[in-house]
């Protein structure tokens, strides 16, 4: 499911002494250890050179631009790089000449014009200095995969969740992410082509059966559910999505007669209760950071005793 994470390396500076390229040789060691894809620029000095360098670079495609500091002076020269960056950007400053004062102040300022961007000052062979890399870069890789996330929206966010709205235009403008209304037709219509293929069911079934103890008297709702299910792994495919807010227990039963949790079986879709969008977005951002299954469900009671 998670792709190798690739990202961009630009230096601001000079390597005029064997100091300066032993410390960018050090970070560079670091960064590989992370088994990423790495693309190395030459180093820039001035804002016009890293605007171009950054454009070639975009080219690539990154999840991560590391912009790595190698003196001072050289704060508008981040700048320029960074806002040219469709990629978040981290700020990588190499110690002594300047470099942290002017990597701050930079950082500082695209931050407040709301650029996606960190600063991480430390030896690159501190155990801290890898972790907090590697927490930058699966980030990075998490907020590349959202931003190119597909979501089906069937019927609408169940009226109770007051806390939960939504604008679509605005979903799309500040994350990437687009929403594929689907209508219960087009579930129905996907349901019937499932329904020829009496293998694909048989095999489903016998793979939950041979896990599950299901009722004699439930065997029909299973065959149901499954339908339901490859249904929506068949619109997942075909549409390229990477999840689904269903209106699941109000509208899905009188639509459908049955609701869509056989989803939660597998890793094909992911799968958000109520017509949640929200919710939906979050479990797939915790699925891009962690590669782990992902699933929210009803609070219905608290068991205080059992406390």
């Amino acid at each position: 499911m998670i792709n190798t994470t690739s990202i961009a390396v630009l230096p601001i500076g000079e390597f005029d002494t064997d100091l300066v390229k032993h410390e960018f040789d050090a970070i560079i060691s670091a960064v590989n250890r992370l088994k990423a894809n790495l693309t190395l620029a030459d180093p820039v000095s001035q804002e016009e050179e890293a605007r171009q360098s950054v454009r070639a670079l975009s080219e690539k495609n990154p999840d991560l631009l590391l912009i790595i500091i190698l003196r001072g002076l050289s704060a508008e020269t981040i700048m320029a790089a960074a806002m040219m960056s469709p990629a978040p950007c981290l700020v990588l400053p190499t110690r002594g000449r300047y470099a942290l004062p002017s990597s701050a102040l930079a950082v500082g300022a695209l931050q407040d014009s709301m650029v996606p961007v960190e600063l991480l000052y430390a030896p690159p062979e501190h155990p801290e200095f890898m972790r907090r890399l590697g927490c930058f870069v699966r980030a990075a890789k998490a907020y590349s995969q959202i931003r190119n996330c597909r979501i089906g929206v069937v019927g609408d966010l169940f009226p109770n969740l007051v806390s939960c709205r939504y604008d679509a235009q605005i979903v799309n403008s500040r994350l990437g992410i687009t929403l594929l209304p689907i209508s219960f037709d087009a579930i129905r219509s996907s349901i019937q082509t499932i329904s020829g293929d009496i293998q694909a069911i048989k095999e489903f079934h016998k793979e939950i059966t041979s896990s599950c103890k299901v009722d004699t008297a439930d065997e029909n709702a299973l065959d149901a559910g499954i339908k339901l299910h490859l249904a929506l792994k068949q619109i997942a495919q075909e549409q390229k999505m990477d999840g689904f807010a269903t209106e699941c227990w109000s509208r899905f039963p009188k639509e459908l007669g049955l609701n869509p949790c056989m989803g939660f079986l597998e890793d094909a879709y992911i799968l958000a209760c109520e017509g949640d969008v929200m919710l939906c977005i979050s479990l797939l951002i915790i699925r891009y950071l962690t590669a782990s299954s992902t699933f929210v469900g009803d609070l219905y009671d608290l068991d205080l005793y059992g406390i």
